[in-house]
């Protein structure tokens, strides 16, 4: 069952997949992609949070050089059950350098063994030719919310807010 925050923000589909994929305990890359603002993110962590997944976020900026990278992926890839369930979330694939796309697809090619943590990548176009060493992976869009989920979204679930490291949880007004 997807939980809550998955089912009121649309993309039931793609999140069923993303799912299915992990209750599998498929461990290839899955790339989820879509629009800046479709929920890529924080549905990931939403996700992995309800299996009780440790996820260890990586981007573009981590790492002094891919090189250092390529290795933070394998260690956390690599770790076992000792720290419970871990997950790779690559995120924001564009922007990793072309040497570092090319040299971590390659890896993530022989990141198929079921022992290892799952990796999942977003991105905003995953079709673009500087990102074709993704096409092999197994894939789903996802679609920017309408401004009707939006809103049944932010009415069921609010929004965090922190206030001088005080966070509460904040609603709508009636009517907003």
């Amino acid at each position: 069952v997807l939980p809550k925050g998955l089912r009121c923000l649309g993309n039931s589909k793609g999140w069923k997949q993303l799912l299915a994929h992990l209750q599998e305990k498929k461990h290839e890359p899955f790339v989820l992609w879509g629009p800046t603002g479709c929920g890529k993110t924080w549905g990931v962590r939403e996700l992995l949070g309800a299996m009780n997944y440790r996820v260890v976020e990586l981007d573009g900026s981590d790492g002094e050089d891919t090189k250092q990278l390529i290795t933070w992926v394998k260690r956390v890839r690599d770790i076992k059950v000792m720290q419970g369930p871990t997950a790779v979330l690559l995120d924001d694939y564009e922007s990793l350098t072309e040497d570092a796309r090319k040299r971590m697809a390659d890896m993530l090619k022989k990141a198929t063994e079921k022992t290892l943590a799952p990796i999942i990548i977003t991105c905003t176009q995953f079709k673009e030719p500087r990102l074709r060493d993704l096409l092999t992976f197994t894939n789903v869009r996802l679609f920017a919310p309408n401004e009707h989920v939006c809103k049944e979204w932010f009415d069921k679930q609010g929004f965090q807010l922190d206030k001088g490291g005080a966070t509460q949880r904040c609603y709508p007004k009636e009517g907003w």
